[in-house]
C-alpha cells in the first residue's frame, strides 16, 4: 500500500505507543523497537509497506506463557471512521 507522509506517521505514532504499552505491562520489547525514529521506521518498514509487516508479536517476561499480538486489518482504510 502506498502511504502519504501523514498516513506513515500516524502508523509510526501508534507502533511507538504499542511499545511503551507493552514494555510498561513487563512485555519483552528490545531498545531497538522502542526508541526507533521516525526516519528508522520509514527506513525499515518503506513508503510501500504492507499491513503484516507492521504486525506486533511479543511475549510477556518471566514463565508465564503470555503472548500479544497486534495486527492491522486488511478492509479499511487507516483511520477510517466506523
Amino acid at each position: 500500500m502506498v502511504l502519504t507522509e501523514q498516513e506513515i506517521t500516524r502508523l509510526y505514532r501508534v507502533r511507538k505507543t504499542v511499545m511503551q504499552m507493552l514494555k510498561d505491562r513487563d512485555y519483552v520489547i528490545v531498545d531497538h523497537d522502542l526508541n526507533m525514529t521516525l526516519s528508522q521506521f520509514k527506513n525499515k518498514y518503506g513508503e510501500n509497506m504492507k499491513r503484516e509487516d507492521l504486525t506486533i508479536n511479543r511475549r510477556k517476561r518471566g514463565d508465564v506463557p503470555i503472548r500479544f499480538m497486534c495486527f492491522s486489518l486488511t478492509d479499511q482504510k487507516l483511520g477510517s471512521r466506523q
